[in-house]
């Protein structure tokens, strides 16, 4: 008790409490589908916030836990959007306590502090700049069972050009090799679709010819006009467009 700093709890609302140090401590995250619709999705995160106020050239230091929720939110991306607040229980440790004016202890939690000192309430903006972000690309694809769970990083590889890296899910594939007589050379097919909702084609030039060299081409789509550009409507494309489920027909009246 005698090595506490002793402060007027008549004071408070004088006290400046700043920010000396803040971090995050660690953080959590979960998707949830179970037997719903839609998947549910859980993001978590939790830190130590130490404040700091001048009282008679004495330095008073008071650090308590806070936490990030973002609780049963219905998208991934939604999922980021967090409310800052104190821990359930609060892990206060300070070198002060309040007195009243006979001397006695007075127990002020750390919300009865803020709502004093009024001083609090930037450890939440401040707390944001810690929590985890979501990536550009990581942004999820808005339908019916959608789950991360299907995702996958993949980098493809392009001939002379930057090799792509991307999560996403592979839709369809197909190859043009003869399983009886291949002679030598055949062309794979790949469509992938970017948790962003873009399209990765691929085309693999394979050959076993000495001499020569595999091809690799692939591009970026933004949609399914692109996509259907880039394979064309050989046979392989069209069988392509079957097991990816696009339709690749044309509306004549």
């Amino acid at each position: 008790m005698s090595s506490l700093i002793l402060v007027p709890s008549s004071i408070i609302h004088e006290l400046e409490f700043e920010i000396k140090e803040i971090y995050l401590v660690d953080s959590d995250s979960e998707g949830v589908t179970g037997e719903v619709t839609e998947p549910v999705y859980y993001q978590s995160a939790w830190g130590e916030v130490e404040y700091v106020a001048d009282f008679q050239g004495q330095e008073l230091t008071l650090s308590f836990d806070w936490t990030g929720e973002a609780n049963g939110k219905a998208s991934y991306k939604e999922s980021f959007d967090f409310d800052v607040g104190y821990c359930f229980e609060p892990d206060e440790k300070r070198n002060f306590i309040f007195i009243d004016e006979d001397g006695d202890e007075e127990d002020f939690s750390v919300e009865e502090i803020e709502s004093i000192a009024e001083s609090f309430e930037d450890f939440r903006n401040a707390a944001f700049h810690l929590l985890p972000r979501i990536e550009e690309d990581e942004v999820l694809i808005e339908r019916e069972g959608t789950d991360m769970k299907d995702y996958e990083e993949y980098i493809v590889e392009r001939d002379n050009d930057v090799d792509l890296r991307f999560t996403g899910k592979l839709l369809a594939e197909t190859s043009s090799r003869d399983p009886y007589n291949d002679r030598g050379r055949w062309f794979d097919l790949s469509l992938y679709q970017t948790v962003g909702g873009k399209f990765i084609c691929q085309k693999e030039d394979i050959t076993r010819w000495q001499g020569e060299h595999n091809r690799n081409q692939a591009e970026v789509c933004q949609s399914l006009e692109e996509v259907k550009a880039f394979f064309g409507n050989g046979w392989a494309s069209k069988e392509l467009y079957a097991n990816a489920g696009i339709d690749n027909t044309e509306n004549v009246e």
